[in-house]
C-alpha cells in the first residue's frame, strides 16, 4: 500500500488496517507518523487491545506487524479532532 493521510474527525478510535485484508504469515511493516505541530497531540497506537504507544507531534514509527488473525487490526486514538496521521503498509 503506498504512502497515505488519514484525517481524523474526531477523538474516536479508527482501525487503521484490518488484518483479515492481509496475509497472515508475512514479515509486513508498518510506517506511521503524526504530523501534527502541536506538541501535546499524540495518537495512541494499538494492536487489538494491546497499546504499544503514543506518537506525539512529529514522531514516527517503523514496526513489524503480524496479521496472524482478525484480533491484530492496527488501531489508532486521537488525542483531539481534526489530526492528520501518515502512514503506509509494506506487504512482504
Amino acid at each position: 500500500e503506498g504512502l497515505s493521510r488519514k484525517k481524523t474527525t474526531s477523538s474516536s478510535q479508527y482501525t487503521l488496517f484490518s488484518a483479515s485484508n492481509f496475509t497472515d504469515d508475512k514479515a509486513h511493516k508498518v510506517y506511521l507518523k503524526n504530523t501534527e505541530t502541536t506538541a501535546g497531540l499524540y495518537f495512541l497506537v494499538s494492536i487489538h487491545d494491546v497499546e504499544i504507544g503514543r506518537l506525539y507531534a512529529g514522531d514516527w514509527a517503523l514496526i513489524p506487524w503480524s496479521a496472524h488473525d482478525a484480533d491484530n487490526d492496527i488501531k489508532i486514538d486521537p488525542s483531539a479532532n481534526d489530526m492528520t496521521l501518515e502512514y503506509m503498509l509494506f506487504v512482504d
